[in-house]
């Protein structure tokens, strides 16, 4: 991963995070200590290209008085009661919100595939940078952009944009699950009673060979 590497204990460490974050807001931030210790392995001898950590560190002071840094390279903190992990490795910046996790939602299989389905089809059509990630069973909102070419007002925009797909996610309107501001009048419903939360199989030509000369 260009100088650096996740390591197991980083996937144990998000996971760890996510799973006291996950379906709640998460105003303290002794949640996020769940998340300590070494997340990401460093090259000795590389250096890293881009926005700077101190750089980072400003944007994320500005939008919160809940942020940690464990480590360098590595925040928690909590932004409108959106947790929120924030990576800057060598050659990117990962930003990443839990929302949920299919095992606390205890839903038939059926409505797993559904809400799954709703998710990429919105990673399609309504997210802007920001998109739906799975790790494990956990869902989150997440943006990874390239660090050589990130400003600071990308960084708080890409911010914006995970914290609105977080809250956006479960909730009605028009911009339910998409990364723009959420609607004042939209209210949040649960996936297990949400009647238009079908299952909508692939249309038959989908399920094609897409023909050599295309390719």
């Amino acid at each position: 991963m260009d100088g650096r590497k996740w390591t197991h204990h980083t996937l144990r460490g998000i996971l760890a995070f996510a799973g006291l974050a996950a379906c709640a807001s998460v105003p303290e931030p002794r949640h996020a200590q769940a998340v300590a210790g070494s997340y990401l392995e460093q090259t000795p001898g590389v250096k890293s290209q881009g926005i700077g950590l101190d750089s980072i560190h400003r944007v994320l002071v500005d939008r919160s008085d809940r942020v940690r840094s464990p480590r360098p390279g590595v925040w928690h903190l909590s932004v409108e009661g959106v947790p929120v992990l924030i990576f800057a490795e060598e050659s990117r910046v990962r930003i990443l919100a839990p929302i949920f996790s299919f095992d606390r939602l205890d839903s038939s299989p059926d409505v797993e595939r559904a809400l799954l389905y709703r998710l990429l089809r919105a990673n399609f059509d309504r997210a802007v940078d920001a998109r739906y990630a799975l790790l494990g069973r956990t869902v989150f909102a997440s943006v990874t952009h390239t660090r050589a070419s990130l400003g600071t007002r990308d960084l708080d925009r890409y911010l914006n944009q995970v914290v609105n797909l977080h809250k956006n996610t479960f909730r009605t309107g028009d911009r339910g699950y998409s990364s723009l501001p959420p609607e004042a009048d939209s209210i949040e419903i649960d996936p297990r009673e949400d009647d238009t939360l079908q299952e909508v199989p692939l249309e038959p030509n989908l399920m094609r060979p897409v023909p050599a000369q295309v390719l």
